[in-house]
């Protein structure tokens, strides 16, 4: 028998990689004004307007299956290499109060903050709930990470629901390169 086949095991003063999520993010942002950590930045910043498929995401949103949403997404990455890929699957009544969603660049403000100037509406988050699940091509392709495609990847999945008065508006997803650890306070 062997045991541990596959572990890796951390040397003295040796920690795991861990990164940032979208909600430890917006605390960072809101105590200190800076939304990335040292040696983070972020690349493949999109904004689409699509139909939501995926039955989950639309019960989260309270919307009809095939609704149009407003998707936001942007890759993390520490020096060269991707560690999170971010995805904000948007409620289309928020383009109302913010149309600059449709612009993939940074906002002048943060856009909870613009939200709440223009409604008078705070928007609340929900518990931070994740999962793991095996990588998409296409999440493959974004970490840069090259198997046959019958070898399965796993990844974990951080997701956070924001909601205002109205309901849910945002349905917030961190999904975390293999190997990433999540760290929570």
């Amino acid at each position: 028998m062997v045991f541990g086949s596959g572990t890796v095991v951390l040397g003295p003063g040796e920690s795991p990689h861990t990164v940032v999520t979208g909600a430890a993010r917006l605390d960072r942002l809101r105590r200190t004004g800076q939304p990335l950590t040292p040696g983070e930045t972020y690349t493949n910043s999109r904004s689409v307007i699509r139909s939501c498929a995926d039955p989950e995401i639309a019960a989260l949103l309270g919307i009809e299956l095939y609704d149009e949403i407003v998707i936001r997404s942007r890759t993390f990455m520490r020096g060269e290499r991707a560690i999170t890929l971010a995805l904000n699957c948007i409620h289309i009544r928020a383009l109302q109060v913010l149309p600059e969603l449709i612009d993939p660049g940074p906002m002048p403000k943060f856009r909870h903050d613009l939200y709440t100037e223009r409604t008078g509406q705070q928007l609340t988050a929900g518990p931070q709930k994740s999962a793991a699940r095996f990588a998409s091509t296409n999440e493959l392709t974004e970490f840069g990470i090259d198997v046959p495609p019958d070898v399965p990847v796993p990844v974990l999945v951080l997701r956070t629901v924001y909601s205002d008065d109205d309901g849910p508006l945002e349905v917030w997803e961190d999904i975390l390169r293999p190997g990433m650890w999540h760290a929570s306070s």
